[in-house]
């Protein structure tokens, strides 16, 4: 073999079986001259000076992150810590709405109401005032008592 077909041969050809290995595998593993190593998951990220060395990683455990970096323990209480406080966000909104509704329905039907606690209401006169109340906020798709 001439000095061309080993020139051909490293440039052109090593660098396509590591590409079409990678391609295959996905990932490709390089060590730079400080010693770190490196995986990338295309041959073009690779500074062409370690190119030559660079092969596919064999047994890899599965991905099972976005971030490698970051714990699924860590992923999971984030998710839950954002599940709660949609959670509450949702509570809170429910509980306004009512407030609101209830407000809005006594004055209409001309009763007072009285908050009581755990978000129960009173409604505080006559018997068709308390029925207009009742149907009020069943018009709003409110219950009569808050959702706590």
């Amino acid at each position: 073999m001439n000095i061309r077909g080993v020139v051909i041969c490293v440039f052109v050809l090593v660098p396509g079986m590591v590409a079409a290995i990678a391609g295959a595998q996905g990932i490709i593993k390089y060590r730079d001259s400080e010693g770190h190593t490196h995986y990338v998951d295309s041959i073009e990220k690779i500074p062409p000076e370690y190119r030559q060395q660079a092969e596919t990683p064999q047994n890899l455990p599965p991905v099972t992150s976005t971030d490698p970096g970051v714990p699924d323990s860590t992923l999971d209480a984030g998710r839950r810590a954002r599940e709660q406080r949609d959670a509450e966000r949702k509570q809170r909104d429910a509980e306004q709405a009512f407030q609101r509704a209830a407000r809005d329905c006594s004055v209409y039907v001309g009763g007072e109401i009285i908050q009581k606690p755990g978000g129960r209401i009173e409604i505080l006169g006559t018997a068709k005032e308390r029925f207009d109340f009742a149907a009020c906020m069943n018009s709003r798709g409110q219950p009569m008592e808050s959702l706590r």
